[in-house]
């Protein structure tokens, strides 16, 4: 009787465990919910500033968030598709290489005048809570740790 309970108490937890750890790697989360949160706890290891997720953590309006993503939609509107290299039967490299090349070479502009855009739809306590924000980024980066190595 004793082995019983105890066979079933084990068989019990190992099957809890195993459902809980098969939640955890299906990733039960909403797929929809694309956050700024959830893109730096994806990629902890880089130290880019994005202003984009930190334009949305200021107290927008719902106007100036409609704004913004109206912004970001437009200025990805224009982006070479690299797929139109592609036919039924044959790939033109040398297209597609000069594509790419030309989308390198205007990224940083077209980046900075979608921040320029979106900049200019702030209020002035915005923009001063934004700079606070790069301050505080900054001060935190200098503060860090370095990594010890064993």
């Amino acid at each position: 009787m004793n082995k019983k309970i105890i066979l079933s108490t084990a068989i019990a937890l190992l099957l809890a465990s195993t459902s809980l750890v098969a939640q955890q790697k299906c990733g039960t989360q909403d797929k929809g919910a694309y956050t700024a949160q959830s893109k730096m706890q994806r990629a902890p290891h880089t130290n880019k500033t994005n202003y984009i997720s930190m334009f949305m953590h200021l107290d927008l309006s719902d106007k100036q968030r409609a704004d913004i993503r109206n912004i970001m939609r437009e200025s990805m509107k224009n982006r070479p598709n690299p797929n139109t290299t592609f036919t039924d039967s044959s790939f033109n490299q040398k297209e597609y290489v000069a594509m790419l090349q030309a989308q390198k070479n205007t990224r940083i502009e077209k980046k900075a005048q979608m921040i320029a855009d979106i900049y200019a739809l702030l209020t002035a306590e915005q923009k001063k809570d934004f700079k606070t924000m790069l301050d505080m980024k900054e001060i935190m980066k200098k503060n860090k740790k370095p990594k010890s190595f064993r």
